[in-house]
């Protein structure tokens, strides 16, 4: 028989896996007048890492249906839900685990990126490579808590992070890409990293813009001789990198394209 206490109140044991091991999957999405902005993107990554990590099959309908209560009419807000599952302790799952659906809403934040100029810096947290996990938001996010625990100085937006071999990956939690002319460079994400949302919908836009993609290993020397640079993600939008540890960086130009059209990709997508 399992007990358990909280604050020294003893309570029902808790067979949920996600607080256990942090066995599981998350998505953060943009509630946009009420509809879930770039929900197929969400789906395909959500389930993508369930089979990674080794879930039964979970139907759209019926994580729609615990999504259902959240979805107020013509209202902005943030939604995560986390898939994780029961069973009892010790690493090893039951194939037959009921599913664990949680889901919150919350006010859009304070603060937003989208159209805005952005003071970032270098952290020193390193993104570990596991290609097992590579490009899925699985609940552990304790690289991103130490990361993004680096600063305190409010004019700074965010921190670029590299991988343990030293590779620019990403934001703490942000996409991050790099345009070279017209050449917009992103980073391979196939050891370690998020298949962000935002990175997907942008990647797959530039083409008929203009620019040519390219996904390859990103130095840090990319990153500052990069004419421009952009962060994004699906709650924040599209910023602009005006300086990174007091390197500037004065050419805006792709980031000013991207405004107006991520706007209306919110209301149509």
């Amino acid at each position: 028989m399992t007990q358990r206490w909280l604050n020294g109140i003893a309570v029902a044991a808790d067979g949920n896996r996600a607080c256990l091991y942090g066995d599981g999957v998350f998505e953060t999405m943009r509630l946009t007048a009420g509809r879930i902005a770039f929900w197929s993107h969400h789906w395909l990554r959500l389930q993508t890492g369930l089979r990674r990590l080794g879930f039964p099959d979970l139907s759209e309908q019926a994580l729609m249906s615990a999504l259902a209560p959240a979805l107020v009419e013509d209202q902005d807000a943030v939604l995560r839900v986390s898939v994780s599952r029961d069973g009892l302790r010790g690493y090893r799952y039951s194939h037959d685990a009921n599913f664990i659906i949680d889901v919150q809403r919350s006010s859009l934040p304070t603060t937003i990126w989208h159209g805005q100029s952005l003071k970032v810096r270098w952290c020193q947290t390193r993104w570990a490579q596991q290609p097992l996990l590579a490009g899925i938001k699985h609940l552990n996010r304790l690289e991103q808590v130490l990361a993004r625990s680096e600063w305190t100085d409010s004019s700074i937006a965010e921190g670029l992070v590299c991988d343990t071999q030293g590779q620019v990956i990403s934001g703490t939690m942000s996409a991050l890409l790099l345009r070279f002319g017209e050449t917009v460079l992103a980073a391979d994400i196939s050891q370690t990293g998020i298949d962000s949302v935002a990175r997907r919908v942008v990647l797959d836009a530039l083409p008929s813009m203009g620019y040519e993609v390219q996904v390859q290993v990103l130095s840090k020397k990319d990153v500052l001789m990069a004419d421009e640079l952009l962060l994004m993600n699906v709650v924040q939008g599209i910023g602009s990198v005006a300086s990174c540890d007091g390197v500037s960086f004065s050419d805006a130009r792709l980031a000013q394209t991207l405004f107006p059209w991520w706007q209306d990709k919110l209301m149509t997508n």
